[in-house]
């Protein structure tokens, strides 16, 4: 049995841009999953929340998306993607694959 990718979370360590009301915020992502984030920030936020989040996966591809929390602390929000063009999602996808074989060998 092959394993469920959409569990599967990736530690991944960038800068990104949070978006409430029109005003940015900076924050830092802390991991990655094709469903959601987990987010180091300052910007205190509300369970169910949607935001704005952009970040760079790659060098040349910038990420677009709508989040909803769904828990927070002081320091970090974790979130799931709401909002996400299939651009995005299959580029997600394909990252964290690539990912996960090159640290693991083929799963």
């Amino acid at each position: 049995m092959g394993y469920k990718r959409k569990l599967t979370r990736i530690t991944f360590d960038c800068p990104a841009e949070i978006t409430r009301g029109g005003r940015v915020t900076p924050g830092r992502l802390v991991n990655l999953s094709e469903q959601g984030v987990r987010v180091r920030t300052t910007l205190g936020v509300k369970l169910e929340e949607e935001l704005g989040l952009e970040f760079d996966l790659e060098k040349n591809h910038r990420i677009l998306s709508t989040i909803q929390v769904t828990f927070t602390t002081t320091s970090e929000l974790g979130a799931r993607f709401v909002k996400i063009s299939p651009e995005d999602q299959k580029r997600l996808a394909e990252f964290i694959d690539d990912r996960l074989i090159s640290n693991f060998g083929r799963l």
